[in-house]
This record gives C-alpha cells, structure tokens and sequence, in this order.
C-alpha cells in the first residue's frame, strides 16, 4: 500500500514538473505515466504502473495499467482496498 501511495505522489509531483507555463493552465494536457517496484519478495518482483491523464486544468483519470501485487492474507485485502481507495481519493477532490 505504502509504494502505491508513493507512485501516485510520484505520478502527481510529475505533473506539477510538467506543468504547462500558462498562467490560467494547471497542467499541460496529456497522459503522463510512472513506474516503480511493487511488494517483492525472491519469488514474487511485484510493479506498479500509473497512467495518468489531465487536461489543462484536472486530473481527469488514473489508470493502474500494471499491479503486479501479493493477493493472500491481510497484504493482499490491504492492497485491493488501496488499489480502488487512492485512486478515487485523489479524484474526487482533484487533488492530493
């Protein structure tokens, strides 16, 4: 849960770098994507990668496109509730 917190911080602290220099523009419009190493373990690397997509002035989606993750025992209820909670969290007010 910790480094999927962590990818869409990454994913949003990119899009403020990315950010296009108009006064009234949030954002510059696009989709902007991010990876980094999921829950791992020898037998189980574990990734995660963010797409997300803004328009000038919201984020409009985030997309898991990859969520390799462990889904036994309480790791795994945790990840599936933080799979589905961050990204709407983040929508919902449109921001952090």
């Amino acid at each position: 849960m910790k480094r999927l917190v962590m990818i869409c911080l990454t994913a949003a602290a990119a899009l403020g770098l990315l950010a296009g220099t108009a006064l009234a523009d949030k954002y510059k419009p696009g989709k902007y994507t991010g990876s980094a190493p999921g829950y791992s373990k020898k037998k189980h690397p574990g990734k995660i990668e963010v797409e997300v997509t803004v328009d000038a002035n919201a984020i409009k989606d985030i997309k898991l496109v990859t969520f390799e993750q462990t889904t036994k025992g309480k790791q795994g209820e945790k990840t599936a509730a933080a799979k589905e909670k961050i990204p709407a969290e983040i929508l919902s007010p449109n921001s952090l």
